[in-house]
């Protein structure tokens, strides 16, 4: 019944939907792992016949390695006859270049075995743009939006030349939205110490038994509108008084910014 009778309206009028699952269902992004998961079970023994040597498939991309370029149209041909709803396009390497998702592979040609490198990919319609620091949202906001373009540098970067590049690419977009130089030297050097310390440390330490319950019993949440310094000056007051009334608790502040 969930995935034969889903009924949707637009435009004011009442549609069944016929086939497939509709946009934001909640089973439309698990069924539709589950039968892509089927198609490659079904097509893998041609696809290695006619040359696939590596498929790596995240959601409905996918990065593959294969014997040659004569075998992207036999390759694609076999993918688009399955069923004619699912049709692939593909995108094949350029200059020494691929990008896939947010990642874009170098191939390096100077050895007898080629080697490759990563670092981040932007689209060519990439404008620069993320959350401002004047916008009116919660610090942590900010803080996270510069935290998360770092972090993805760090991990997608193959080495520290193009960490580099792509540190100082990060500087000049933060600084043309209005972040200081020092705030976003901080950011910075706060991650690439975390980078530091977790590849000089080469402890294992032992399962912890699991806790999260225990945890969550000991915080309070509380979700309150973000109305400026005001908002940070009411939450500081309120975990003072939580902390007085309740000494075991610990109190989350959840700041929302106007819709």
């Amino acid at each position: 019944m969930a995935t034969t009778q889903s009924h949707f309206l637009f435009n004011n009028q009442l549609y069944e939907q016929i086939d497939g699952l509709f946009m934001g269902s909640p089973l439309a992004a698990i069924m539709a792992d589950i039968y892509m998961s089927h198609f490659e079970e079904v097509n893998m023994p041609q696809l290695i016949i006619n040359g696939v040597h590596l498929w790596k498939r995240y959601v409905d991309d996918t990065f593959t390695f294969v014997e040659n370029n004569n075998c992207v149209q036999k390759i694609l041909h076999v993918l688009n006859s399955y069923h004619p709803n699912i049709q692939f396009t593909v995108e094949t390497e350029q200059n020494n270049t691929l990008s896939f998702l947010d990642v874009k592979i170098i191939r390096i040609r100077t050895t007898i075995t080629p080697s490759y490198q990563t670092t981040v990919y932007r689209k060519p319609t990439y404008s620069g743009l993320m959350t401002k620091s004047d916008s009116f949202v919660p610090f942590s906001y900010k803080k996270l939006a510069l935290n998360t373009i770092i972090k993805r540098a760090i991990h997608i970067c193959s080495n520290y030349v193009l960490l580099h590049n792509e540190l100082e690419f990060i500087k000049v977009t933060a600084l043309k939205n209005g972040y200081p130089c020092n705030f976003i030297e901080v950011q910075i050097g706060t991650q690439m110490s975390k980078l530091m310390n977790s590849s000089s440390s080469n402890v294992i330490t032992p399962p912890q038994p699991n806790t999260d319950n225990k945890n969550k019993s000991k915080y309070l949440y509380c979700e309150i509108p973000y109305r400026g310094k005001t908002t940070q000056i009411f939450a500081n007051k309120l975990k003072h008084l939580i902390q007085h009334q309740k000494p075991t608790k610990q109190l989350r502040i959840i700041q929302r910014p106007p819709k």
